[in-house]
């Protein structure tokens, strides 16, 4: 079983990068279709946003924050076959990070130092950075929540209905990222499929925090309930 310590670390993770990826999500700017499709279009929105560089920064920061999160949660499942669904997940959860991770940081730092340079560098960056990104909705938005869904279902350490969520969230993003992958970004998979699939993920994350926290209270039995040495003869 994880330390209490251990446990109560995870679960500010999870809620602190649930917090902060919804904070910085709605601050992103909203594009149409022309950003998705247009190297150009994307440049000038960033020309235009004073906080590009903040946002981004900070959600990269959310990211390593539900990674480390997801390490946790990977690791208290307390019996079969909830713990070997959940090192799975925690598995893709480590590949999915770093997917999401690179494409925020491309998108955050390359495109900002771009807007003086040639159209040719942007577009190169620009198409990088959507195949990272659709890479990134179908793990770390989909199939990700999915394995820890299924881990929590299987189980009793965490409330089922929180695993259903999860596979709501994740079977969407899934779902997102695939037909994202196939006809490319438009404003129907990124304003609103997406937009709701992370929703729900970001929640389930905030939630299963918070259930960590809890479970962090109880994770250890107090001193006083240790079994006394047998008395010496």
């Amino acid at each position: 079983m994880l330390d209490q310590r251990v446990l109560r670390f995870g679960g500010a993770m999870a809620m602190a990068g649930a917090v902060l990826g919804l904070i910085f999500n709605l601050l992103h700017p909203r594009g149409d279709a022309a950003v998705f499709d247009d190297a150009a279009a994307e440049v000038a929105v960033v020309s235009t946003t004073d906080m590009w560089s903040l946002i981004h920064y900070m959600l990269a920061i959310s990211v390593l924050l539900g990674l480390l999160a997801l390490l946790v949660v990977g690791r208290s499942f307390r019996t079969e076959p909830s713990a070997s669904w959940g090192l799975l997940a925690g598995g893709i959860g480590i590949a999915s990070s770093a997917v999401l991770f690179v494409a925020v940081v491309l998108d955050g730092f390359a495109m900002e130092r771009l807007t003086d340079g040639s159209a040719g560098a942007a577009e190169a960056v620009h198409a990088v950075i959507w195949a990272t990104f659709t890479g990134g909705i179908v793990t770390y938005f989909g199939l990700t929540p999915m394995l820890f869904g299924i881990a929590m279902v299987s189980g009793a350490d965490y409330p089922r209905w929180l695993g259903y969520l999860a596979l709501a969230g994740g079977g969407l993003g899934f779902v997102t990222g695939t037909i994202q992958w196939f006809t490319g970004p438009t404003s129907f998979t990124m304003n609103v499929l997406f937009l709701i699939a992370s929703l729900v993920v970001t929640i389930w994350f905030l939630l299963t925090g918070r259930e960590l926290w809890r479970r962090a209270g109880g994770a250890m039995e107090p001193a006083s309930h240790a079994v006394a040495p047998p008395p010496v003869a």
